[in-house]
Parts: C-alpha cells; sequence; structure tokens
C-alpha cells in the first residue's frame, strides 16, 4: 500500500498544497483551541437548526408521530459524537 500513498502525493500533492497552503498559513496564527470550538459551533448550531425545522417538514413521509421516527432527532444523535471527538481530541 506503500506505492498507492505515493502515487496520491504525487498526483494530487501539487494541487491540493497550491489551494491548501495560504489557509494553513493563516490556521498556524490561529491557537488551536479555536479551530475546536468553531468547529463544535458549527456542530451544535447545525443541531440547532435543525431541531427548529418544523415536524411536519422533516417528516412528510414518517410512517408515524413517534419520537424514533423523527430524523431531527437521529440528526441530533449521529452528530453528538463528532461534538465529542472534536471536544477531546
Amino acid at each position: 500500500m506503500e506505492w498507492f500513498s505515493e502515487f496520491c502525493t504525487a498526483v494530487f500533492g501539487p494541487p491540493l498544497a497550491a489551494i491548501f497552503e495560504p489557509y494553513n498559513r493563516i490556521m498556524d496564527q490561529i491557537p488551536p483551541i479555536w479551530w475546536r470550538l468553531s468547529a463544535v459551533a458549527l456542530f451544535v448550531g447545525t443541531m440547532i437548526w435543525v431541531m427548529c425545522l418544523k415536524t411536519e417538514y422533516v417528516n412528510v413521509d414518517a410512517p408515524s408521530r413517534k419520537w424514533y421516527h423523527d430524523l431531527r432527532v437521529w440528526t441530533v444523535l449521529s452528530m453528538f459524537p463528532h461534538v465529542c471527538i472534536y471536544l477531546y481530541f
């Protein structure tokens, strides 16, 4: 698998470096805690936005009105581990 890694670095490395190098220089000046808090804020803000959507809009074809058929709940539950990972690491 080392050949695959070398191939990807040779083929995709230069164009990706050209795109992300300016971004990396900017991000290197910001303390890592702010990266982490920004990512968590993005996830939490999305969870709040999803929960604010109307039930009728989100669950148009839901088989019933029970809580476990509400897609908003599952969206929040699926995003919660990401928040924990960003807070921990």
